[in-house]
């Protein structure tokens, strides 16, 4: 018993009576290891076998069990692990995973505490304070589940992302070359080359372990190829928990879980031709069976051995591959045997990809391979276009497979996969939202529901392109399709009817009209508050307009001597431009060169155009700001937030008589087809009143693509067409 020096004079005597033999220490005496230790007599053989917890299941594949480990079973794990991992007083420990854990209770807890190293608990962990927690505790060591080293993974990519296509395509031209490096001479320079990265994890990370689920290939990859090697391990809760674990020596294999401990023995049971078979265990660390229920029990041990209900391959040298459980085998109508982990594996190697659960799904004869995608939407990218873009990855890698191996049945959800405590995904469930997908159609004939009001129904309506009738049950985006713009929309007309502010952020993670109304219904009436965000804005400082206007000048006729005496681009339609008013141009967008070559080929017209920008990337740096600000005409466009603020700006710029250009695909083309218009453009059409200039722009993705470092020539045309009138916008729209 560990006391305080107050408790220790208050309660000392009273432990020891309560509880003979327990040892009373004082928290003082811990600085002296050596006088704790004589106190501490070795735990007798028999006692090993004593009771130490009680860990429940998660009941992935049934009711939770309580697997029950001894004394000897966590002391035996400790020691396992001590000889694979060498900690010591320099380290220090980062606790991320809760302590009923038992991934983190032995390997995160207890190894520490055995080694000497130091422990740190931050008080709560998310996605925001993330960084700032690995910053502040520099840790040496973490052990996480994939979930977390999958959202790592994302914050690192969103910021190189962020920093534009240049930085883009650099990163990923020194991945490619440390990853060449590591594998063909077994030369790592990751930690000096993306040191940024390493200090971004604290700068002293050496050990980084991922269990409890099966870690995706591209996520262990891509760490790797930053210099720091993420050590999968196996095992179950009733092998406290770890059985096998790769070394932190070793070359990265992927999907490769490591050897067994020593001390553990791991076989295949019923292994079939590809050499597939169930995973059994023996080993100082395996459980004593479950509490109070010995029919379960006897079903998993047998003779002495822990039958786990995995299915694995042993390669060459001895290491163990996972490839999916016993009771998750899909087995098609032809009696083939499909391994959902594979799957998985094989297709998951997506940046799109934010959450996948491949299952078996019933049909006729046999299972067909069935999948469930949490897309994770690019920046500016609309829904529908992520999700061609993803059926297109399905398709491609479907032909490198065996027919019974493809993804015959695929589908889409915002919502989040259903996960066990421990982060497992609870297939069962996942095959029953499969279903309803599939078979169940949504409620869209119903009448409309008493519980709605009327004045929300009519705000839905001013933003919807139709009027279908609306339930409690209809769904803001998958049966509404309301996209970012049009939840802003909504959240203002909400505001105006009912003095109810809700952010479109808010709108977003509402998920049906009856939560919608459940929300407006519990908020309180607030008085609308005006928008300060232009007031918020960066400090950026202006020049005198005589530089201004020489830098712009400058800027303008670089840009078109450029295109004047290299690029020579084909203009076509030139006669289509209105001389006598202002307009409103839309054009596709895949390159950088879109915004100089349009003001070039409008001419004169072109000189004062004015054109919305992305502000997270022109507007998202000191001298991005400075440049953009003081020698162009751009304007920043929030496209995550501020949507309606930034395009009543874009409204008052053509209202004072000048031309705006907007890219309606909201982000440049990847592969220089023309994606989804976003409603922004619309938005401008109609409420400006006036012309839509329509200009179509063809091989600049193979000037100077997304990613692209260097310009090259290529053939490039620019077809202006017919203006479209402000009255003919109406007319269509109405």
């Amino acid at each position: 018993a560990l006391l305080s020096p107050n408790c220790a004079k208050r309660l000392g005597k009273g432990v020891s009576a309560a509880a003979p033999g327990v040892v009373v220490i004082d928290l003082a005496e811990l600085r002296r290891p050596f006088m704790v230790r004589s106190r501490l007599a070795p735990l007798p053989p028999s006692e090993r076998k004593g009771l130490a917890s009680i860990v429940f299941t998660s009941g992935t594949t049934g009711a939770p069990k309580g697997v029950m480990l001894s004394q000897g079973n966590f002391c035996a794990q400790v020691k396992m692990l001590g000889r694979v991992f060498a900690l010591d007083a320099n380290d220090v420990v980062l606790s991320l995973l809760p302590l009923h854990h038992t991934l983190e209770f032995t390997c995160g807890m207890l190894l520490p505490l055995a080694s000497g190293a130091r422990i740190v608990y931050p008080l709560g962990i998310d996605a925001s304070s993330l960084a700032r927690t690995f910053a502040d505790v520099r840790p040496t060591a973490v052990i996480a589940v994939p979930a977390l080293w999958e959202a790592i993974h994302r914050r690192i990519v969103d910021q190189v992302e962020s920093r534009g296509p240049f930085f883009e395509a650099a990163f990923a031209r020194l991945r490619e070359l440390n990853h060449a490096l590591d594998s063909d001479y077994h030369v790592n320079l990751g930690s000096v080359i993306f040191r940024q990265a390493h200090t971004a994890l604290g700068g002293r990370l050496k050990l980084a372990i991922s269990g409890g689920a099966p870690l995706p290939q591209r996520v262990a990859q891509f760490f790797n190829d930053l210099g720091l090697k993420l050590l999968e391990g196996y095992g179950l809760t009733e092998t406290a928990p770890v059985l096998s674990v790769a070394r932190p020596d070793d070359p990265m294999i992927a999907g490769s879980v490591g050897k067994p401990l020593a001390g553990v023995e791991l076989r295949l049971e019923s292994i079939d031709a590809t050499g597939v078979g169930e995973i059994i265990a023996r080993g100082p660390n395996v459980m004593s069976g479950y509490y109070r229920n010995p029919a379960a029990t006897a079903e998993i041990m047998r003779d002495n051995w822990l039958h786990t209900g995995d299915l694995g391959r042993f390669d060459s040298e001895g290491r163990l591959a996972i490839v999916g459980r016993a009771k998750e085998v899909i087995v098609d109508a032809g009696g083939n045997n499909i391994y959902i982990d594979e799957i998985e594996d094989v297709y998951s190697h997506s940046p799109l990809i934010k959450e996948m659960a491949v299952v078996g799904f019933k049909v006729a004869m046999g299972e067909q391979v069935a999948a469930l995608i949490v897309p994770a939407y690019a920046r500016g990218e609309s829904r529908r276009a992520v999700q061609d873009r993803l059926r297109d990855h399905f398709e491609q890698v479907s032909t490198s497979l065996t027919a019974h191996k493809r993804i015959r049945i695929l589908r889409f959800t915002d919502h989040e996969l259903p996960r066990t405590r421990t982060r497992k995904v609870k297939r069962a469930e996942v095959v029953l939202i499969l279903e309803r997908m599939i078979r169940g159609q949504p409620e869209q004939h119903a009448e409309a529901s008493e519980e709605i009001q009327p004045w929300l129904i009519e705000a839905l309506q001013q933003v919807i392109n139709e009027a279908p009738v609306i339930t409690p049950a209809t769904r803001l985006i998958e049966d509404l399709g309301l996209d970012s713009l049009a939840l802003a929309e909504l959240a203002e007309h909400i505001a105006t009817r009912s003095g109810r502010e809700l952010s479109a952020d808010q709108l977003s993670i509402v998920s049906t009209i009856g939560d919608l109304q459940r929300v407006l219904d519990e908020g309180q009436k607030r008085p609308r508050l005006p928008s300060y965000a232009r007031c918020a804005r960066p400090y950026t400082p202006i020049l005198p307009d005589s530089l201004r206007r020489i830098g712009e000048a400058l800027l303008r006729r670089s840009l078109h001597a450029a295109f004047d005496g290299w690029l020579q681009p084909r203009i076509l339609g030139r006669g289509n431009v209105p001389a006598n008013r202002n307009f409103l141009v839309v054009a596709n967008h895949s390159s950088h060169a879109d915004f100089g070559l349009i003001s070039y080929a409008l001419g004169a017209a072109g000189r004062k155009l004015v054109v919305l920008a992305a502000k997270d990337y022109f507007f998202n740096n000191d001298l991005r700001r400075f440049i953009a600000t003081n020698f162009t005409r751009l304007i920043p466009f929030d496209r995550e937030r501020a949507q309606l603020e930034s395009l009543d700006e874009a409204l008052e710029q053509l209202r004072a008589g000048r031309s705006v250009l907007m890219f309606p695909e909201g982000t440049r083309s990847s592969d220089g087809a023309v994606h989804d218009f976003k409603s922004g453009a619309g938005y401008l059409a109609l409420n400006s009143g006036c012309d839509v200039l329509p200009m179509r722009i063809s091989g600049t993705h193979k000037v100077l693509g997304k990613g692209s470092l260097v310009p090259r020539y290529a053939p490039v045309e620019v077809r202006i067409g017919s203006a479209i009138t402000g009255a003919e916008v109406r007319a269509i729209a109405a």
